[in-house]
């Protein structure tokens, strides 16, 4: 290669020339392409252009789109999408998608360019039942699914016939009921009958019945005699009872801050002796049970035991004579027993095939 000295903005810098014509040269800002064949000492070059890359435009898109998207779910709100028409093409292979599913569909004039397989979208299967939230846009919706949620394409939702619902009520409460149902603009949606629960008489039976019978130790109040009565007559053959089912809670525990404001208190009170009260205080704690008493997880001695639990779907009035539980408890954490916290825990089935069910626990031990 021949040496050749060339002049740029920078200063001087030394060239190589090449058998094929090509300029090879040390850092510059410049590029050189060809040597002039008629002028060794000359090259020409161009100078390098700034406009940037179609790569980083989408990348700066994408940027801003997913900077938009977690503002919106900060504020709890469903990420707005994309404005613009794209024509997308789904695969067929996703489940859930209407039609015969044998090849993939184009839906014109979508809002949305994200395919189903992005983390935004809801995957669904046929005969699944979403809970529409909103709709973006004539052509999505946001909706969720066992707890998901996700866009869905309106095309593959079918809206279910309008249901009835009846809401019965024995008391004078009746009134304000059917003022809320009214303010709410759910007169066609809610029909409020007066009425007790063994004495109802509807127009249809039902595929849910909702009661909150439960009282004081599960069973106090007894009201879940009338909801089995209403559900032998009215409940269609495989409907579901809310709760489902419900347990009575026992526990060994300690009650020590009570038991010093109700009992230690007559020892000294201000410095004078009380203590022959204190016996009449004692027999007056252990005596009667506490309502609405507080426990705490540190409180219970043991592990807690389900003493009676009644399935809504299958036990009878009958049943309610005469009910037994055995329990057995091995106490694991010191501190003086002063007696047993009881409470009731209730369990709702999942509407839907295989979801998972929920749970109204009233213990210390929930959350």
């Amino acid at each position: 290669p021949q040496q050749i000295r060339t002049g740029t903005k920078g200063g001087t810098e030394d060239m190589w020339r090449t058998s094929g014509g090509r300029v090879n040269a040390r850092p510059s800002e410049a590029r050189f392409d060809r040597l002039s064949t008629d002028a060794q000492d000359k090259v020409s070059y161009t100078r390098p252009r700034l406009r940037p890359s179609r790569a980083g435009k989408r990348r700066d898109t994408r940027a801003k789109q997913h900077k938009d998207e977690r503002r919106e779910r900060s504020l709890g709100r469903a990420p707005r999408r994309p404005s613009g028409t794209v024509k997308r093409a789904f695969p067929a292979a996703l489940p859930g998608l209407s039609g015969d599913g044998s090849a993939a569909r184009t839906f014109p004039g979508l809002d949305e360019p994200q395919s189903l397989s992005k983390p935004m979208d809801l995957r669904f299967s046929a005969g699944d039942r979403l809970l529409v939230l909103h709709k973006s846009s004539p052509h999505w919706c946001w909706a969720e699914l066992h707890g998901l949620s996700g866009y869905v394409p309106s095309n593959h939702l079918q809206a279910r016939a309008q249901q009835q619902l009846y809401a019965v009520e024995a008391s004078t409460m009746v009134v304000h009921t059917r003022r809320l149902v009214q303010e709410n603009g759910c007169e066609a949606l809610v029909t409020v009958i007066h009425s007790r629960a063994g004495d109802l008489v509807l127009p249809e039976k039902v595929d849910v019945l909702v009661s909150d019978w439960m009282g004081n130790c599960l069973l106090f109040e007894f009201m879940v005699e009338s909801v089995l009565v209403a559900r032998d007559r009215w409940l269609e053959e495989g409907g579901t009872m809310w709760p489902s089912s419900a347990s009575l809670v026992l526990v060994p525990c300690e009650a020590l801050a009570e038991y010093e404001e109700k009992v230690s208190f007559w020892k000294c009170p201000y410095g004078l002796d009380f203590s022959c009260l204190q016996p009449i205080a004692q027999r007056e704690f252990f005596s009667k049970p506490k309502f609405n008493h507080e426990s705490k997880p540190e409180d219970c001695l043991s592990a807690p035991c389900d003493v009676i639990t009644l399935d809504m779907h299958t036990v009878q009035v009958a049943d309610l004579e005469k009910m037994t539980g055995e329990f057995k408890f091995g106490v694991e954490n010191q501190g003086t027993l002063h007696g047993f916290t009881a409470w009731f825990s209730a369990r709702f089935r999942s509407l839907e095939t295989g979801g998972t069910p929920a749970e109204l626990n009233t213990g210390p031990h929930s959350k």
